[in-house]
């Protein structure tokens, strides 16, 4: 990697999306901005719906056109733009600067072809090597991941979920990528298996210094995997900070409302505390905080004006109008130490 790059691999700026369809507007994204640091892990959390994967397809340049507009907003992967680079150029950011594992490994894969020939194609695409060496690569991710080699010539459909999933990784990963995004990555594969595929995204991003995007509904893989974490909700960030900073003191309601949704494993007689109502309707375009009609402190004025995010110190802040109620933001540190 050169010396002269800045640290901060991935910059995504006020980034607005929509989806136009014969019904309605659906607003997916909201003004999202963060930044990637080399070598980091951020989890990005929330409710199914919140814009999480619409966040990072745009990053690959996968937003499905004509229904799919970036409408503002910038995305810069090594401080250029993605919106600069024509199709060619974004076909060779793919897989060798940005490359994804995708939510579903059941859908992901080819399913008449080959496992090893779809390792190889990533291969082939941006590495200057011929067939043979190609190849010898392809088996060579497939033990990386976990899969003996002898498995190569096997199709999708011989495998259990768990191992095509590490097929998915090894795709992922075959160009050594930059920055991977890891979307739900554990969502339809038991416990064990759960552990062994985030134990292989964390053992492989320490060997090659890969910075990360881990997408989950589950705080725990944030707590044990993540460096950072982000809260979004309805297209929007409404909280971020170190993992530390945000699991030990909780700023926003959301994030609270997830942390108060878990399991106590020290009290198993204590009940769940849900988030009430639903998710807001995402084809309203709003202009107050999306959260108020769930939100427990909510008062008037969140029902008039779009919260901004305040900084709590370190790398911790979040959006909620509430913090400007002198009052409030004592009780708050109250509850949260």
């Amino acid at each position: 990697m050169a010396d002269n790059r800045s640290e901060e691999v991935l910059k995504v700026s006020d980034l607005h999306i929509r989806y136009v369809t014969d019904d309605a507007i659906v607003y997916a994204v909201n003004g999202v901005s963060f930044s990637l640091k080399r070598g980091a892990t951020i989890g990005l959390v929330g409710e199914t719906g919140a814009g999480k994967t619409t966040t990072v397809l745009a990053m690959l340049g996968l937003v499905q056109k004509p229904q799919g507009e970036i409408t503002s907003g910038d995305i810069e992967i090594n401080g250029r733009s993605i919106f600069s680079l024509n199709g060619h150029e974004l076909q060779q950011m793919r897989g060798k600067e940005i490359a994804m594992v995708f939510q579903d490994p059941m859908t992901s894969l080819n399913p008449v072809m080959r496992i090893g020939d779809q390792i190889l194609e990533a291969l082939e695409i941006h590495e200057d090597i011929d067939k043979h060496e190609a190849k010898r690569k392809a088996q060579e991710m497939l033990n990386v991941v976990g899969i003996p080699a002898d498995r190569y010539s096997d199709y999708p459909h011989q495998l259990s979920g768990g191992m095509k999933q590490r097929v998915v990784i090894a795709i992922a990963l075959a160009c050594q990528p930059e920055i991977l995004i890891a979307d739900e990555p554990t969502t339809a594969l038991d416990v064990t298996i759960q552990a062994q595929v985030l134990d292989l995204i964390n053992e492989l991003k320490k060997k090659l210094g890969t910075s990360t995007i881990m997408i989950t509904h589950d705080l725990g893989i944030v707590a044990e995997s993540c460096d950072d974490v982000m809260v979004m909700y309805a297209g929007r960030i409404v909280e971020s900070g170190s993992v530390a900073e945000v699991f030990s003191s909780p700023k926003h309601p959301y994030t609270e409302g997830l942390f108060n949704s878990l399991p106590n494993m020290k009290d198993r007689k204590m009940r769940l505390s849900p988030i009430r109502g639903l998710t807001p309707d995402p084809t309203i375009e709003f202009t107050c905080c999306p959260f108020a009609e769930r939100c427990k402190y909510a008062v008037p004025g969140c029902h008039e004006k779009m919260p901004q995010m305040l900084s709590f110190g370190g790398s911790h802040f979040a959006a909620c109008c509430r913090y400007e109620d002198k009052d409030f933001e004592i009780d708050m540190q109250r509850r949260h130490g």
